[in-house]
């Protein structure tokens, strides 16, 4: 999505099935002849996100888990990131507070919306 949409112009409506949070980051990573590259730009930002907690009911609880640990980082790399603001650490801390509080129960009990 990132990638195309930055090429064509086109608008970008992402519908996240996962917990990681990069879509809502102006950073896309790509290989290019066999090198990683980083490119940071504001277009890169989608013009809408749509969450729905439904999506992700069927995630099993292994890949949960690992999504959930990647928004997690995310997170802690927000409230380092030269470009913070009080706004964006307030909610990076409300994200790993969220998930210390949510992925217990998910793990019990993947089915459970509301920790979703």
């Amino acid at each position: 999505g990132k990638a195309l949409c930055l090429r064509t112009g086109a608008r970008h409506v992402c519908v996240p099935t996962t917990y990681s949070g990069s879509e809502m980051t102006p950073i896309l990573g790509e290989t290019k002849e066999g090198r990683k590259i980083t490119i940071r730009k504001p277009e890169i930002l989608p013009d809408t996100v749509i969450y729905d907690p439904k999506l992700t009911l069927r995630l099993p609880v292994p890949m949960t888990v690992l999504s959930a640990f990647n928004a997690i980082a995310h997170a802690v790399e927000g409230l380092y990131a030269h470009d913070k603001n009080p706004v964006s650490s307030a909610l990076a801390r409300e994200g790993i507070s969220g998930f210390a509080k949510s992925l217990p129960v998910l793990i019990k009990d993947p089915n459970n919306y509301e920790a979703r």
